[in-house]
């Protein structure tokens, strides 16, 4: 469905969603900026996937990486490389 984005208060969503109008950060002409910096750099494994699961799109594109987790099994899994 579609989200109220007029009410979003995340960075990434706003510079993203709202003012670029993009899809996801990896269509960003400016990606790996500022904001992405600072999120990834945030304590935790999950900050780090999320980092990996972005490159792994940027270098072999959308479906690619929707072929591989669809066999994820709970909201977020594992990247298989290779």
């Amino acid at each position: 469905g579609k989200r109220d984005l007029s009410k979003a208060k995340c960075k990434i969503k706003v510079c993203c969603f709202v003012e670029r109008k993009l899809e996801t950060c990896v269509d960003c002409p400016d990606y790996s900026c500022e904001i992405l910096e600072a999120f990834w750099n945030k304590n935790g494994w999950k900050y780090k996937q999320y980092r990996k699961q972005l490159e792994f799109i940027r270098q072999n594109g959308y479906n690619e990486f929707l072929k591989r987790a669809d066999e994820w099994k709970g909201p977020f899994g594992r990247l298989k490389i290779g």
